[in-house]
């Protein structure tokens, strides 16, 4: 509507056209983008994070007991893997980059968990007393990519932001405990932090959604800052994106 608006006002200044050419202006259906055609991807993406995210990490914190852990797997499977693989593709359809790789990354990251817990039950992988160092290697790579999306998301708004940070700290720690065999509540501390994060950003961009106004703040910070920060980098006079 808004372009439609701009068209109307330049049509008056300019004279040249009557009252029926304005009203058509007006009144000539958008054309619908990709998103208009297939939603948004990123609520489903964010609660197929979430669920399972909050259920492992209260188990991880003692808060619900470690005997009922085989649970998660089937949520890791099918919630957090296929849940956030399907995001993913979606994400790619709408054009959306950052929710893309973002839902592929926490995609693999519970489908791998899922088949490696279920491959050592059945005694196909065998780590013996190197599990510990295997494991915290695993999670280092999800470390560095969450460390990557949360200052991506510095674009996005602050709730998505300090879910990553909370992710990070959440994955980093546990990484380092697999290493020393430490306690797992620090880890499942952050980790809860960032499941309900993400179950807070999935409500309030369904709520929101629903009623088209904000009921649940999500904080939008925007490009402006960063690209005002650049300025003084000796690259930033570099074209972006680089052409092909």
């Amino acid at each position: 509507m808004e372009q439609h608006e701009s068209d109307v006002e330049f049509a008056k200044n300019e004279n040249y056209v009557n009252v029926e050419d304005l009203k058509e202006i007006s009144h000539t259906p958008r054309k619908k983008t990709f998103r208009h055609l297939f939603g948004d991807p990123i609520p489903l993406g964010l609660a197929a994070f979430a669920g399972p995210t909050l259920v492992l990490n209260l188990i991880l914190t003692g808060a619900l007991p470690s005997e009922i852990s085989n649970m998660i797997i089937g949520p890791a499977f099918f919630y957090g893997g296929l849940g956030q693989a399907i995001a993913s593709i979606w994400c790619l359809i709408t054009g959306n980059s950052y929710g893309a790789i973002n839902f592929a990354t926490y995609s693999s990251l519970w489908l791998s968990l899922a088949s490696l817990d279920e491959l050592q039950a059945e005694d196909i992988l065998k780590f013996g007393s190197d599990e510990g160092k295997v494991n915290g290697i695993f999670l280092v790579q999800y470390a560095v990519m969450t460390f990557i999306l949360m200052v991506g998301a510095m674009s996005i708004n602050l709730v998505f932001v300090v879910t990553k940070l909370a992710l990070f700290l959440s994955i980093c720690l546990l990484s380092a405990e697999n290493f020393r065999g430490d306690s797992t509540v620090p880890a499942g501390v952050f980790g809860c932090i960032a499941g309900i994060l993400a179950w807070y950003s999935c409500s309030a961009f369904v709520i929101n959604n629903s009623f088209q106004c904000s009921v649940l703040p999500i904080f939008p910070l925007g490009r402006e800052w960063m690209q005002k920060l650049t300025q003084y980098l000796p690259w930033s006079s570099q074209q972006w994106p680089p052409p092909l």
